[in-house]
């Protein structure tokens, strides 16, 4: 192949970009500039059509770095520093001081792909013992990136119509974190909230036998599916024949869809046993 690479690097607030055509299995591109520079992102713009590899070093000085890349960048060595810890080139202590510090960047894109990572270690990696632990650290990590959208997580700012993208990519952030937080992570206080306002939607408290309309002012429409998700992990057994209830009762195929997915969520053997028996219900 003949494969056209850009390399920025820098030093302090500056950096440049070099670009060559590497036509060979093994080529050197001269670096510009009057020294070494402090980090190198071996693809520039996030436009190369490959992973990189860095030694412990190079991935150290680029982590001290990471807010001098674009967010295409960054999502660029997100994906590259995976493959490398995946590949046994970049030792366990390394792949999560990098994650640490992506979890932290201003680009929630970026943010949610180092929780991405976080996952696929606690449950493929990472003994059983560890879960109540990497849980935790997800906690101090992205706990804090909820609370600085504001002091209550389940109410969404009032739409003004005059909304930018930015205020776009902030909302999905606050739902992808509300998602991460509460079911991933273990969240409690955050799960038992969500849980309550689905027992509210749900209606729990109609006497059996009731026709029942589902509350829809107790929690906002992008939250619906992790509400019931939470009622089903925080409640089990009675929040669950409920649910069962309700769905069997709609002919709203959204709320259909989500209480199906909502229940898939179940961890409990006793409510894992009453929703696999539905597969066989006529």
């Amino acid at each position: 192949w003949q494969l056209p690479v850009c390399v920025r690097h820098g030093s302090g607030d500056a950096s440049t970009k070099d670009c060559a055509l590497v036509t060979t299995a093994d080529a050197k591109i001269p670096l510009s500039g009057p020294a070494c520079p402090a980090w190198v992102m071996p693809n520039a713009d996030g436009a190369g059509y490959f992973r990189f590899a860095l030694d412990e070093q190079g991935w150290q000085a680029l982590e001290k770095n990471l807010d001098r890349l674009t967010e295409v960048e960054a999502l660029a060595a997100t994906d590259s520093l995976s493959a490398a810890f995946q590949a046994d080139r970049l030792g366990t202590p390394a792949f999560l001081a990098v994650l640490d510090t992506l979890a932290a960047s201003r680009y929630p894109t970026v943010a949610m792909a180092a929780s991405r990572e976080f996952l696929r270690i606690r449950d493929f990696v990472a003994p059983a013992s560890e879960r109540r632990e990497l849980n935790a650290r997800l906690r101090s990590l992205y706990g804090p990136r909820l609370a600085a959208l504001g002091p209550d997580p389940l109410k969404a700012p009032v739409p003004t119509g005059t909304e930018t993208a930015a205020d776009v990519d902030r909302a999905l952030f606050r739902l992808n974190l509300i998602k991460l937080l509460a079911l991933e992570a273990e969240d409690l206080k955050l799960r038992g909230a969500l849980a309550t306002a689905a027992a509210r939607y749900l209606r729990a408290d109609a006497k059996p036998g009731e026709a029942v309309t589902l509350d829809e002012s107790a929690i906002e429409p992008s939250l619906r599916e992790t509400a019931l998700r939470a009622g089903v992990l925080e409640r089990g057994l009675p929040f669950t024949a409920i649910l069962i209830d309700r769905l069997l009762a709609s002919n709203d195929i959204l709320f259909r869809s989500q209480a199906a997915l909502a229940l898939g969520t179940a961890d409990d053997p006793a409510v894992a046993n009453r929703v696999r028996g539905l597969l066989l219900d006529p």
